[in-house]
């Protein structure tokens, strides 16, 4: 680790992952030998003593979550000034490397992104936890799971740290205006899931239609009924039913079956 750095305890740090506004993350080892990731949130990030609190909350109750579509919290450690959240070590890029290096997804690829990540954060939410951050940089990929018809397994990674992303930080597709994201909130669980897979489906150039109650729009090669979800998932005034997971897992599961049988 870089100079000012120690190991938490029982852990041993190797080779820099990445980086962010949430601190650096590094492979690391256990005393088993197990592998892991530890992130490393330096004082920078603790100064304000009520986001500190809240931080230390946050990361605590998602040591509780444990679900096949959510990176898994190990431990929640302190070493001087530094807070460490010990994580499962992901084999796979973020979703936002992942279109990067194999450009946009295909629409049923994209859509069981859409239900996993979905099933995740509705896991969450019945046991009291949101995301409030959800974006490409959020969600990890890995290969698909054995025995299981995916392209791929997306992991949400992140639960309590999102108050440590910097203020209208964007995810690279403003879906919606400005000004409608603060009215709704744009930290919006649904909102923001919604937001991250119309971008990973691109190109998202298109502009969309406002029709009664529900937002649609197209993009190339998509097709009506994806967008028409993805859109109600969007409007800041949803109908009631898309602001339940139950439903939107539904009507997913639904299309992701569509788009395998096309």
């Amino acid at each position: 680790m870089p100079d000012g750095h120690r190991d938490p305890d029982g852990y041993v740090c190797g080779r820099l992952l990445g980086s962010s506004i949430q601190g650096d993350v590094y492979e690391a080892v256990d005393q088993a030998g197990r592998a892991v990731a530890v992130r490393v949130i330096g004082p920078q990030n603790l100064s304000d003593p009520k986001t500190a609190q809240a931080l230390d909350r946050d990361v605590r109750a998602s040591l509780r979550l444990d679900h096949p579509h959510i990176v898994r919290s190990i431990a929640a450690l302190q070493r001087d000034d530094r807070r460490y959240v010990v994580m499962e070590l992901v084999n796979g890029p973020t979703l936002r490397d992942f279109v990067r290096e194999h450009g946009p997804m295909s629409e049923h690829d994209a859509v069981v992104a859409l239900t996993q990540l979905a099933q995740a954060l509705g896991y969450a939410w019945r046991h009291g936890i949101a995301h409030h951050g959800i974006s490409p940089d959020s969600v990890l990929v890995e290969p698909a799971r054995s025995g299981i018809a995916e392209g791929s397994c997306a992991k949400l990674a992140d639960f309590g740290l999102s108050r440590l992303r910097m203020p209208g930080e964007e995810i690279g597709f403003p879906i919606v205006p400005k000004a409608v994201r603060d009215q709704n909130g744009w930290r919006d669980d649904i909102h923001a899931l919604a937001a991250t897979i119309c971008w990973v489906i691109g190109p998202n150039d298109e502009r969309k239609t406002p029709t009664g109650r529900t937002t649609t729009f197209l993009v190339r090669g998509v097709s009506l009924e994806t967008m028409q979800l993805l859109g109600c998932m969007l409007d800041h005034d949803r109908p009631p039913e898309m602001s339940s997971w139950e439903r939107i897992i539904d009507r997913a599961r639904t299309l992701s079956a569509l788009r395998r049988s096309a």
